[in-house]
């Protein structure tokens, strides 16, 4: 047998991973297909800001929180938009401008790129991929520090990040790009540029290549 080693997709999980168990690993971020998430910039009107947001049924994917920072910056602003997606529910009781129940693969692009911002409330997570999603469709991304985001959001360069929690900060950051129409187009790009630069499906396919033939060496 192969002496395999670990392979993680997050360097918070790598961490993770030596913090509890001791244990080293390869890490590969899980890299997003430009194929299928690419920007459609006729699918994007300059007004209403919208922002989208996952819908799920499990607590910690914190859409509460996010819907309490959505309505805190709405007061101020209250033209922009909600939209929501999600797989679980076909009907959901969370009011918003739009839903996508269940979207097929191929209409997600145009379901991104017809947002100006994306919002992830997570408690956590081992990446989050409909981020770096949105991120590949030009969506500027606000979010808590979910752990396996560390890996994406640079707050103030790639994504505005918030403190795990606090939703009132969350709130701050999502109308920080909301009010300035130059920060929103500059994370916006940021985010575009390093997801495409790091995380193709060439590079992750060389990284596993890599980590193959090491093994085979010290086999």
């Amino acid at each position: 047998r192969l002496p395999m080693k670990k392979i993680v997709i997050s360097t918070w999980l790598r961490d993770i991973m030596k913090k509890e168990f001791n244990s080293d690993s390869e890490l590969i971020v899980t890299p997003v297909d430009f194929k299928q998430f690419y920007f459609i910039k006729e699918a994007r009107k300059e007004k209403p800001i919208r922002v989208i947001m996952l819908h799920h049924t499990y607590a910690w994917k914190g859409v509460d929180r996010g819907k309490a920072a959505f309505e805190k910056v709405k007061k101020e602003f209250p033209d922009i938009q909600l939209v929501l997606f999600g797989a679980r529910q076909k009907k959901i009781d969370i009011e918003c401008d739009e839903y996508f129940y269940n979207p097929k693969q191929e209409d997600m692009a145009k379901m991104y790129s017809s947002c100006h911002i994306f919002l992830c409330p997570s408690e956590y997570e081992g990446l989050g991929m409909p981020a770096m999603e949105a991120m590949a469709c030009r969506c500027a991304v606000a979010t808590f520090d979910t752990g396996g985001s560390r890996d994406y959001a640079i707050d103030g360069e790639t994504a505005m990040v918030a403190k795990q929690g606090d939703t009132g900060e969350l709130a701050t950051k999502l109308k920080m790009l909301v009010a300035d129409n130059n920060l929103r187009e500059k994370i916006a790009e940021n985010g575009y540029n390093f997801i495409r630069e790091n995380f193709s499906w060439e590079r992750a396919a060389d990284k596993l290549e890599n980590i193959l033939k090491d093994s085979l060496k010290n086999a």
